[in-house]
């Protein structure tokens, strides 16, 4: 799965709170909802998503089922955590960011000054 095809996946504000908790190990789909605070039909499309495009996985525990990063997923975080890393050391950004702040500071000092 290309690299844009799988951010766009997981971009989703439910899919991205299921993964943060999902980072601090398995959990059932009743904790996800007390946690979320959201319904269960928005949980479910979420999880039905990862789990299709094999991001977490499904593991029964007696009668309840618990989801967990699978491999790829964790690999898929760490990828797009690699790539906002490197964001934030490439030169070009660097200096786009400084002319930022540059810009930034002399608007606000001319803003102040009206």
């Amino acid at each position: 799965m290309e690299q844009l095809e799988i951010m766009k996946i997981m971009s989703q504000e439910e899919r991205m709170r299921i993964l943060n908790l999902l980072l601090n190990g398995k959990i059932c789909r009743k904790m996800l909802v007390e946690i979320m605070n959201s319904s269960e039909d928005k949980i479910e499309r979420a999880i039905n998503k990862l789990v299709r495009n094999n991001i977490i996985t499904l593991e029964r525990d007696g009668e309840r089922m618990l989801y967990a990063l699978s491999k790829n997923g964790y690999e898929n975080i760490m990828m797009i955590q690699n790539i906002i890393a490197s964001i934030c050391i490439e030169p070009k950004f660097l200096y786009e960011k400084r002319q930022f702040c540059e810009l930034k500071d002399n608007c606000n000092r001319k803003c102040e000054s009206k």
